[in-house]
């Protein structure tokens, strides 16, 4: 045979074992396929009413009906139940609990100028959610015009910000002036902070307690002592009152170079009544440093350990009294309080862009959510429109929040100013004027029943960041039957032969007995005691007692215990586990859900056999360079968002890539090879 005859014949037998398992492909995904327990079966292995209810889609029927009409699945899919109708189970005995929403409170949106502004629509509601079954709803917002506004200007009094204490006390009018513009209830406040008087943060040698300038036999310089936080002026729309209290402020100085300003921060944020905070205004606090910060922590180097309890703490005078007894806050419980307090943060740096420091507030910016930060330049002008731009662009955008507990979630999906986008799952608007109105479809779901009956209620709330009006939304989550009720049950039924309760339809059988109506006696199912039964078959055509995976006696299936504690075969014919779903990462179903029957039941956010796909398009779309107003084009719109990664197009030999598709194109050299080579050269 020559070397042709050899190589042709090799090719030939590779193409036909190719062909071979493209033939045999189907029956595989089939037989993959089968292993998946459908809807229907994961209904039926529920074998009690609040199970059934607390499976997605699942009704009950509660008719007291033993023998021929005993052998009924007590739990069905709605579909089922539509299609089968009372031929499956009476109407009047089929316990079907749907989501339900009651308006509460619902006044139309109101922006005119003098009145008290209602921005959020409706304002309250009440709902009532199964496990695993979403709720939508829709919310609106609409800017209010001349929307009050407080602003507290914190500063660091430290002697090198004398030169921007002058400046700030300069243009308190221009301040004003340019606030103005932009509204009319305009109110300002003004505090200062250094740092904690204790080593090594101050020097505390008597000396430098009094001057904390004092370089030495003769200081060339005098500095007012040094302190923590001290609140100098209450919100106020005495603007000549502010510039005097900014001016009599003297500066100070500390031992090492990070400042108190998380302290600060902490207290300017809590003091709500000393500070003067109103409730229906936006919160600007303004934090204007050229030093690093101390972090929680820090204060164990001073002996002081006690963690900061978040709570206001100023004497008379406004001055911080904690100082020498809390540590510092860390950066969580400032995000935390600014958060729940609404107030936004802008960083202001007399460093420039390039510096350590102004790179340490950057990073801080980005962790504390509604925050930002800038530069103060030249002759303190910035300031004023540093502000000015900041305020604006905090108006002119809306991002949703709220408080849910971590065993309901909530997604917002919004079209904002484009009524003809599609409509993506998205928490944000930009480029907002008053007038505008924008829809959020928020989606709600609880995926799972807490064991505290307490928690099963709950108070959610809805707002925009840094506005103080939110949609209330009271929530009871469905977990149980009304016929599972003490009321509703029938201790020492006839139908249960006088040996237990009768619940929803079953009987619950007394100790010492079991059975549907706890017709047999014992304590222990065993092998050897097995009475295989039609009873303990899956259905008629199947051969297999309990499913292979327990013992029947009685007509009831015991199923088998495994080895792990923690895995379980359960259902009516142990035909359910909670082990042989699909792995990702040698984790059943990838640490993001739940093995249910042979399914995996992702967690919110998550789907695919093994719950690692993310659901969700907002990490797909692209931030805007001046962090504004963000692009709502998913994948600069040359790809498809897939498990929450951009998969970029190709087009007239054409790919861009990058995260969000958006680098520059490259062509491809395509070759085309055919299939059946490919495959040959992997072999």
């Amino acid at each position: 045979m020559s070397r042709l005859d050899v190589a042709t014949g090799f090719s030939l037998q590779n193409v036909y074992y190719f062909l071979l398992f493209l033939l045999f492909l189907p029956f595989v995904i089939i037989l993959v396929s089968a292993e998946q327990k459908d809807p229907d079966s994961l209904c039926a292995s529920q074998e009690t009413c609040g199970k059934c209810l607390q499976t997605s889609k699942c009704v009950w029927c509660s008719t007291n009906a033993f023998g021929m009409n005993g052998q009924i699945v007590r739990c069905v899919t709605r579909d089922k139940f539509q299609r089968e109708g009372n031929l499956w189970c009476k109407r009047s005995d089929v316990i079907d609990i749907a989501n339900t929403m009651t308006i509460l409170e619902n006044l139309p949106l109101s922006s005119s100028k003098g009145q008290n502004p209602i921005q959020l629509q409706p304002q309250r509601i009440k709902l009532r959610l199964r496990r695993d079954e979403e709720h939508r709803i829709i919310l609106k917002y609409s800017q209010a015009e001349d929307y009050p506004v407080d602003l507290y200007y914190l500063m660091d009094l430290s002697a090198t910000m004398e030169k921007y204490k002058e400046k700030l006390s300069e243009l308190a009018l221009k301040l004003e002036e340019a606030m103005r513009k932009l509204t009319s209830n305009f109110l300002l406040g003004f505090g200062s902070f250094v740092d904690k008087v204790v080593l090594p943060m101050s020097n505390t040698h008597p000396k430098w307690l009094e001057n904390p300038c004092y370089t030495g036999s003769r200081s060339l310089k005098f500095c007012a002592p040094s302190y923590g936080f001290k609140h100098e002026l209450s919100l106020t729309d005495n603007v000549t009152l502010f510039k005097v209290k900014v001016m009599e402020s003297p500066v100070s100085a500390n031992l090492d170079l990070p400042e108190g300003s998380l302290d600060a921060l902490m207290q300017a944020i809590v003091c709500t009544n000393e500070i003067g905070w109103r409730e229906k205004a936006r919160h600007l606090l303004v934090l204007s440093t050229d030093a690093s910060y101390h972090i929680a922590g820090d204060g164990k180097l001073a002996g002081i350990v006690e963690p900061n309890d978040c709570q206001c703490h100023l004497d008379e005078e406004g001055y911080y009294t904690h100082s020498l007894l809390q540590d510092y806050p860390s950066i969580a419980q400032i995000h935390k309080k600014s958060r729940e307090h609404n107030v936004n943060i802008i960083f202001a740096s007399p460093r420039k862009k390039h510096t350590r420091v102004y790179k340490i507030y950057q990073n801080l910016s980005e962790i504390i959510s509604g925050s930002s930060i800038d530069t103060m330049e030249g002759k303190g002008q910035n300031i004023v429109a540093l502000i000015s731009r900041q305020y604006e662009q905090l108006v002119s955008s809306v991002s949703m929040m709220d408080n849910k507990p971590s065993f309901i979630d909530v997604k917002y999906y919004s079209r904002c100013l484009n009524a003809t986008e599609k409509l993506m799952e998205w928490h944000e608007c930009g480029g907002l004027r008053v007038g505008n109105v924008i829809e959020f479809e928020i989606v709600l779901k609880a995926f799972e029943c807490p064991t505290n009956l307490a928690e099963r209620q709950q108070i959610l709330q809805i707002r925009p960041r840094g506005i103080n009006e939110s949609l209330i939304v009271e929530i009871e989550i469905i977990c149980d039957c009304p016929c599972e009720r003490k009321e509703n049950t029938e201790l020492n039924s006839s139908e249960c032969r006088e040996r237990g309760t009768l619940t929803c339809g079953i009987c619950s059988c007394n100790e010492g007995f079991y059975g549907k109506q706890c017709e047999c006696e014992g304590h222990e199912f065993g092998l050897g005691s097995q009475n295989v039964t039609e009873d303990c078959k899956a259905s008629n055509t199947s051969t297999e007692i309990c499913s292979g995976h327990g013992a029947c006696k009685c007509g009831v299936c015991n199923c088998a215990k495994r080895q792990n504690p923690q895995e379980v075969f359960y259902g009516k014919y142990c035909e359910c586990d909670n082990f042989s779903c699909k792995r990702s990462g040698e984790e059943v179903c990838g640490k993001h859900g739940k093995c249910e029957c042979g399914r995996c039941n992702c967690r919110p956010g998550f789907s695919g056999e093994t719950c690692d796909c993310k659901e969700t398009n907002s990490t797909c779309i692209p931030p805007s360079r001046e962090n504004a107003e963000k692009s709502l084009t998913i994948c600069s719109g040359r790809g498809d968002c897939i498990c929450g990664k951009c998969h970029c197009h190709e087009k007239d030999k054409i790919r861009y890539s990058g995260n969000f598709c958006e680098e520059c194109p490259v062509r491809k050299n395509r070759n085309f090879f055919p299939l059946f080579y490919i495959y040959q050269a992997s072999i």
